[in-house]
């Protein structure tokens, strides 16, 4: 259930409803604290960091970061150090999208950028209702 909340969130946060992914990522991350799933709380601290990021919330962005990367320090320091180049950025006053991405992520994790979705077109032979 906890993972369907992160997905929710990262879904609202790339459709800039940063404030509804918020309350995602607080619930996801309610929930793995309760199981005690401490790599996913982790991620989800990472997520909730670039939220609020992204908002100008930058005293609960540090927070998050820095949470997360007290936990990923004793997991993976990869991560870890992903997170910490955030933390510096945010402490530096750089925005975190300025931050490069890098391709020490997990398969597991999901790309960092926010903005919109792109739009595609509708597939070849397809015909909107308003056509007809």
């Amino acid at each position: 259930m906890a993972n369907a909340w992160d997905s929710l969130g990262y879904a609202l946060v790339r459709a800039n409803l940063y404030r509804r992914g918020i309350s995602h990522y607080q619930r996801a991350l309610r929930l793995f604290r309760g199981v005690g799933a401490r790599l996913d709380e982790a991620e989800v601290l990472d997520h909730l960091g670039d939220a609020y990021a992204a908002v100008g919330e930058t005293a609960n962005a540090r927070r998050s970061w820095s949470d997360s990367v007290a936990i990923l320090e004793t997991v993976d320091s990869a991560r870890a150090s992903d997170v910490r180049d955030k933390l510096t950025g945010i402490m530096l006053s750089i925005p975190p999208a300025a931050l490069p991405i890098t391709a020490s992520r997990s398969a597991r994790s999901r790309p960092r950028r926010l903005g919109p979705c792109p739009i595609r077109s509708p597939p070849r032979g397809f015909v909107s209702a308003r056509r007809r």
